[in-house]
């Protein structure tokens, strides 16, 4: 990891990786779906992964997610 994600960044990651969308996260969360898309903006620059595979990889590698 580059930089320290916050703890909805977190959040975010977790919910990407269990296969939710931006808009089912942002009803979860209770977020607007724009506020949700930059979490993923600022998610995608601080650990360098640019799809949805490499951030589910991240979060398996890093143990916020179990198979």
């Amino acid at each position: 990891m580059l930089a320290p994600l916050t703890n909805r960044e977190l959040d975010v990651v977790k919910l990407v990786a269990d296969g939710n969308t931006y808009k089912e996260i942002a009803h979860i969360l209770g977020l607007s779906f724009k506020t949700v898309d930059s979490y993923s903006q600022r998610i995608k620059l601080k650990t360098q992964c640019h799809s949805v595979a490499l951030l589910v990889r991240f979060a398996i590698k890093n143990g916020l997610v179990e198979l």
